[in-house]
């Protein structure tokens, strides 16, 4: 059995309503927390992501450009810090899990350089080799870093994998091409935390998510977390926190 730790690195906020509930809540503005997941357990530990930049908050008049003047980014602490915090060095950590490409996800994986990392397969040909007609965007640092210094430690979930016995990460898209849910046993039942799911309207009777490459990808994913997971965390819910006081889950 494992024990997970919500780990918040930073947030945006003054995100407009219909990028997180699709189609809907034109009114609103929401706030999106992004973590850094600590797993331990079974004599091991893994992260999920491994969270935002530390010059986050230089996103900000791009953003407020794009989404208004109430939009901000705000880093509030460093995963180093966080995790120091909580006894554990980085060092220590054996395997990360990306639940997406993105410089917000994967800001810091060269601060893990024993780790072994476990992406999207979909979400890496993305990034490399896109189809015709696809975006093409120059390569993250942190995706360069991956490609060349840790290469021999990259390994592609290709639909479905098992990172370690009781940690299990599979592919959704819906968000990002390389979105990934993963699935941790814990003593209160089975985890699943959802990049594709940014807060739990999203599952909890609200629409699906709002910034989407994909709507069947999030209904097909949406019905099968729900299926199978006892305890659903949205990738960017500050509720998270509410509802498991200390970010802890599962201890």
């Amino acid at each position: 059995m494992y024990t997970i730790r919500a780990l918040l690195v930073g947030e945006q906020g003054g995100v407009p309503g219909p990028e997180v509930y699709y189609q809907s809540h034109f009114a609103e503005h929401y706030t999106l927390a992004f973590y850094v997941w600590l797993i331990q357990g079974e004599g091991r530990t893994v992260l999920v992501d491994t969270g935002l930049p530390a010059d986050a908050d230089s996103w900000t008049p791009h953003t407020q450009a794009a989404k208004g003047p109430m939009a901000y980014w705000r880093t509030l602490a460093t995963p180093a810090n966080l995790l120091a915090q909580v006894g554990v060095q980085p060092e220590q950590v054996e395997h990360v899990v990306l639940s997406t490409l993105g410089g917000y996800h994967s800001a810091n994986v060269a601060l893990f350089p024993k780790a072994q990392f476990h992406l999207s397969r979909q979400g890496w040909l993305e990034a490399l080799a896109p189809p015709p007609h696809w975006p093409r965007h120059r390569l993250s640092p942190y995706t360069t870093w991956l490609v060349t210094q840790a290469f021999d430690q990259v390994h592609l979930v290709d639909g479905e994998a098992e990172i370690v016995p009781g940690i299990s990460a599979f592919e959704t898209g819906g968000h990002h091409r390389g979105s990934l849910a993963i699935m941790v046993q814990t003593s209160r039942g089975r985890a699943a935390i959802v990049d594709t799911i940014f807060h739990y309207g999203n599952v909890e009777g609200g629409p699906v998510l709002g910034i989407t490459e994909s709507l069947l990808e999030c209904y097909v994913a949406y019905d099968r977390i729900r299926r199978e997971a006892d305890i659903i965390l949205p990738g960017h819910d500050p509720a998270v926190l509410e509802r498991h006081p200390g970010g802890i889950i599962g201890g």
